[in-house]
């Protein structure tokens, strides 16, 4: 689910970029002011550029996220192997510890519980 997300986000992501861009500028352009410098075409341009700093800030964080992911998980891995092997040799020592302890129980005469 994780991996569809993401590839529908790489696709999406651009397209947004370039729609709102393309659509910041249009509204500017189509204005009934002869000058961009109006209020309303301040605000229209205002508009424009911070959605297109919004939506490069959100495809950066999204990228970020990404790479950390597949940091996480190769993290992960890894100290799944550790844990993996260090419960095997505590297993093997708790193995040992109990054959040591039969061992001594036969030497003392002793039944195991």
């Amino acid at each position: 689910m994780r991996r569809r997300f993401s590839k529908i986000l790489k696709i999406l992501l651009p397209i947004l970029m370039i729609a709102n861009s393309i659509l910041g500028s249009l509204s500017i352009r189509l204005h009934n002011n002869k000058d961009w410098r109006s209020p309303s075409g301040l605000i229209d341009l205002g508009v424009a550029i911070t959605g297109i700093i919004l939506i490069i800030t959100l495809w950066i964080f999204w990228w970020e996220s990404v790479r950390a992911e597949a940091w996480f998980r190769k993290t992960l891995d890894a100290e799944r192997e550790e844990s993996d092997a260090w419960k095997a040799s505590a297993q093997a020592a708790l193995d040992d510890l109990g054959r040591v302890m039969s061992k001594q129980f036969q030497i003392w005469l002793l039944t195991p519980s």
